[in-house]
């Protein structure tokens, strides 16, 4: 769907058509109708503090995995030091 949103934004820029924020809006709306999609039709309930919190729980969790299986170039070298070294 990225792909869809990234050609009709070229096509706009390339005929010079200016591109307001409602007509991305109503360009959205299409392409979900089409594809038989919902739309929202409000702003949802969470507050912008939610949001926020619940994306930094989420980032924490991910954080940690990457943490754990995170190899640094110079621990790379440092292996690949090691392995030659023992030849």
């Amino acid at each position: 769907m990225t792909t869809l949103f990234l050609d009709y934004a070229e096509d706009m820029a390339n005929e010079h058509n200016l591109m307001t924020m409602q007509k991305w809006i109503d360009a959205t709306d299409d392409l979900l109708k089409f594809r038989k999609k919902k739309i929202l039709s409000n702003s949802g309930n969470i507050s912008h503090k939610q949001a926020l919190d619940k994306a930094n729980e989420e980032y924490e969790k991910f954080r940690i995995k990457q943490d754990k299986n995170y190899v640094s170039s110079m621990d790379e070298l440092y292996e690949k030091y090691l392995e030659e070294s023992k030849k």
